[in-house]
């Protein structure tokens, strides 16, 4: 009986908005943008999420691929929703990043790859910075 009722209030709201839309031809281009801007929101969002500086769980003072932080347990943490690369490590195990961080998707405009390169001298400078950083005893 609830449902009914409900169903009769959405019938008439959804009428009284749509109604008139075939006369209403100035709106077109603003329906049309909002979901051209939907679609393009959603992709955002999935293509932030693909990122690895996209930290979440801010609880902890290391960041989730920290091997300080995942040394005893990363084999038990879930992988990507969508896992192109077939492996089954966690995504922020520290091989898999280094292996293949410059081929993650950074820039939308990057026509000659400059961000798909290895850096081998960051490679080397974040090694010896988490050693000098152990010896201190940060780490």
């Amino acid at each position: 009986m609830r449902i009914t009722a409900l169903w009769r209030v959405f019938r008439g709201v959804s009428k009284f908005l749509v109604r008139k839309l075939h006369h209403a031809y100035e709106l077109y281009p603003i329906f049309a943008l909002t979901g051209v801007w939907f679609i393009m929101f959603c992709y955002v969002i999935y293509y932030s999420f693909e990122k690895m500086e996209v930290w979440l769980d801010r609880s902890k003072t290391t960041a989730p691929w920290d091997w300080e932080r995942i040394r005893d347990n990363y084999w038990k943490k879930p992988t990507l929703a969508f896992d192109r690369e077939g492996k089954t490590t966690a995504p922020w195990d520290w091989e898999r990043i280094r292996d293949n961080y410059w081929k993650k998707p950074t820039l939308a405009f990057d026509r000659e790859g400059v961000s798909h390169r290895r850096l081998g001298i960051m490679e080397q400078l974040q090694d010896e910075m988490l050693i000098a950083a152990k010896e201190r005893g940060t780490r």
